[in-house]
């Protein structure tokens, strides 16, 4: 026998030949084979078969819920086979092995498919799959040299449907039917060549971070001394300044650079793209970004905590600057020597209520990461999306007026896309 191509035909031919069994083994069927099998029935042959019953077999392109249908009104005997790939055609004493295609990844021309059996193979799988005719006879030694495992792990994968059951995917699929084959390939195509990427680099704005004023901080009440307090709780002022914070500020562009790089942002989805044949190098030069990333909060540390110190003693220096000024009640008729410590005993203790973060807690909020989301049929389905994908060339025009057949619009003038 020679290697065949699964055509409907050659299937057809296949199946037309037999004389008393046919045994089939799939992940599902289509309509089309499901009519032929009936008619196979109502000559009187004795049809087993065996496909995955259940939800996902359909949504992923393997069988239509129709020929299911048209199998259990025929009363054909279908039985649920789950976790065995394994499949096949069997006719009478003669067998194929079967590598099927989902219709959603199949294009033009079937490859080479179905693989003739020996003959000891169609008898050792008659027998793993309880299917023996009366009149057949296997040899023991073909018994014999079957591992108890698989037995043990097929006959367990195969079990007689309840007709809930079966009704209930039959409702399921019907009410929410599988996308269409072309619509599904689209996607697939889509999907490996695009990916989103949401990249977050944390804690960036370092250097421009205030302190909270708590209700509480001020001894006493005075607008205009709340008002100067709050007016200097920014904590770094001379930060951007300092030379230990230049490999803090290059890492800040070093992203901006890996955005521009790989990355095409889109507007209406508010994320970046990025072209999966880019994604190797990309998560490369991201790696290095957040080890670069570890390595400058390590530095940082000492140099950072000296800083947090500085403007702690800058806040008390101008708040006993603002006092000598402005005198509040418990300074009034304070002179000399006095006034001075009082004054900086006051600006103290109005300090001593702010918060400081230490320098370790505020590098541990720096941090650079990232996630990849795929392109879901939504994305391609919602126009402003798709039109702003052509405009950017990240989607041939002819592919999205095929995609756009989905969406209800109108036709851009331009482009001729419907939108």
């Amino acid at each position: 026998m020679d290697i065949l191509k699964s055509n409907f035909k050659t299937l057809v031919d296949i199946l037309f030949k037999a004389k008393k069994q046919v045994v089939l083994s799939l992940p599902n069927i289509n309509t089309e084979l499901a009519d032929t099998i009936i008619d196979l029935k109502t000559k009187g042959l004795q049809i087993t078969v065996f496909i995955e019953i259940d939800e996902q077999s359909y949504r992923t392109g393997y069988g239509e819920i129709e020929a299911l249908k048209k199998l259990t009104a025929a009363n054909v005997t279908v039985s649920d086979k789950k976790n065995v790939n394994l499949y096949f055609i069997i006719v009478d004493s003669i067998g194929y092995f079967h590598f099927p295609k989902s219709r959603f990844t199949e294009e033009e021309g079937i490859a080479y498919d179905l693989f003739p059996m020996e003959p000891n193979q169609v008898k050792a799988l008659k027998f793993l799959f309880v299917v023996l005719d009366e009149e057949d006879e296997i040899e023991d030694e073909i018994i014999e040299h079957i591992d108890l495992n698989v037995i043990q792990t097929i006959t367990g994968s195969i079990k007689t449907p309840d007709k809930d059951t079966i009704r209930e995917l039959i409702t399921t699929i019907t009410n929410d039917p599988p996308l269409k084959p072309e619509y599904n390939r689209k996607l697939s195509v889509y999907t490996a060549k695009f990916q989103f990427v949401e990249l977050k680099f944390k804690g960036a704005n370092l250097h421009v971070k205030k302190i909270k004023l708590p209700s509480n901080a001020l001894p006493f009440r005075d607008a205009k001394l709340k008002k100067a307090v709050e007016a200097n709780l920014r904590m770094f002022t001379e930060l951007p300044e300092q030379e230990f914070m230049k490999p803090f500020f290059d890492l800040k562009i070093e992203v901006e650079i890996l955005r521009d790089k790989y990355l095409v942002y889109l507007k209406e989805r508010d994320k970046n793209l990025i072209k999966r044949e880019k994604k190797v190098e990309f998560e490369k030069e991201l790696i290095l970004i957040q080890k670069k990333v570890e390595e400058v909060k390590k530095a940082l540390l000492n140099k950072l905590q000296a800083e947090i110190g500085k403007s702690r003693d800058s806040i008390i220096g101008n708040l006993a600057e603002f006092l000598q000024v402005n005198q509040v009640d418990n300074l009034i008729g304070l002179e000399g020597e006095t006034l001075k410590k009082e004054i900086e005993y006051t600006a103290r203790q109005i300090v001593g209520n702010i918060h400081f973060p230490l320098a370790s807690k505020l590098l541990e909020g720096i941090s650079f990461t990232h996630s990849f989301y795929d392109i879901t049929w939504d994305d391609l389905n919602n126009p402003k999306v798709l039109k702003e994908m052509v405009d950017k060339k990240l989607i041939q025009p002819y592919d999205a007026s095929f995609i756009s057949e989905n969406v209800i619009g109108v036709t851009d003038e331009k482009s001729g896309i419907l939108f």
